[in-house]
């Protein structure tokens, strides 16, 4: 079991190791534009100027928004793909931990009636 856990527990370090090593570039910037800017006080009391403000800011909120979606989806799916790929290795490694086992169980010494043997 404690092979299973170190197994698993490398893989892990591995994938972060290199997700680390990626460069920026490969994730994809956003593409919410315009910026939205602060009018001056004087004309943030205009009703059209707060008005286009207002607007902007929304736009660009709903666009954030939409780009933090899907980067979400993707490290979800990025996970989900690293831990299949660790029950994979893990159930490889209890399979064949268990062949192990089982042929040290047919060489070993056969039990007496009378009591246990140990390892």
């Amino acid at each position: 079991m404690k092979r299973i856990a170190l197994a698993a527990g490398l893989l892990a370090g591995a994938s972060v190791s290199t997700a680390l090593g990626q460069a920026p570039a490969d994730v994809p910037r956003h593409k919410c534009e315009p910026i939205p800017q602060m009018p001056a006080k004087s004309l943030m009391a205009d009703r059209m100027v707060r008005r286009t403000f207002d607007n902007d800011l929304k736009l660009y909120k709903e666009c954030m928004n939409g780009y933090l979606d899907q980067r979400n989806a993707a490290i979800k799916a990025n996970q989900d793909a690293a831990n299949a790929a660790i029950n994979e290795y893990n159930g490889v490694m209890k399979s064949l931990a268990d062949a192990q086992d089982s042929q040290k169980g047919g060489d070993a010494a056969p039990k007496t009636s009378g009591g246990s043997t140990k390892y």
